[in-house]
């Protein structure tokens, strides 16, 4: 063989190596993208899914809370979705106060603009609040409770104690309820 048949041979061999490292890299890339495209997937399908459940809880309560303990790793996140339905035969206002019953500083871990939020409900309709409790890396763990009301707009001159001036009734029949993040 001439010295020119071995640099030939070596070259294919590279070439070869070379495609074959590629194929290799864009496979992965391939497979990365199809795992996130596919727990994207799960993830909606899973949102889709609790709507519905809170949609069929609403047909025989007036809130829906499907979901009042979650376990969430310090520097995370709890994702609560609760649902309310408006069954007053009339259009009011509506109060959600959700307030931090072990420390004082875990209030601010929910970062939602539906916590402590006022809302105009017709009659008959239903809503959905987003509530994310954004738990600290700092966080110790353990567990902490929250408590949630719901209050409307009544139109009489007394208050409930625990509703606020203008939301004066409380709207589900416990009052509140106790939803518990436990920080791991």
């Amino acid at each position: 063989m001439s010295k020119r048949g071995e640099i030939g041979v070596s070259t294919g061999a590279m070439v070869t190596l070379a495609l074959a490292l590629v194929g290799l890299i864009l496979g992965i890339i391939f497979t990365i993208n199809m795992d996130r495209q596919s727990r994207r997937a799960v993830d909606l399908m899973s949102d889709e899914m609790l709507r519905q459940n809170i949609n069929m809880m609403l047909q025989s309560s007036s809130v829906a809370i499907p979901i009042t303990y979650a376990k969430v790793k310090r520097g995370e996140y709890a994702r609560l979705e609760i649902g309310l339905k408006n069954n007053l035969n009339r259009d009011t206002g509506f109060y959600m106060g959700f307030e931090a019953m072990d420390c004082d500083e875990c209030i601010h871990w929910v970062k939602s603009g539906d916590a402590n939020h006022a809302s105009h409900v017709k009659a008959g309709e239903m809503m959905h609040y987003l509530i994310l409790i954004d738990v600290p890396e700092e966080a110790e763990p353990g567990m902490y409770h929250y408590n949630i009301k719901f209050c409307h707009d009544d139109h009489y001159m007394h208050t409930d104690p625990g509703c606020s001036t203008g939301y004066d009734d409380f709207y589900m029949d416990e009052k509140t309820k106790e939803i518990i993040i436990e920080v791991i």
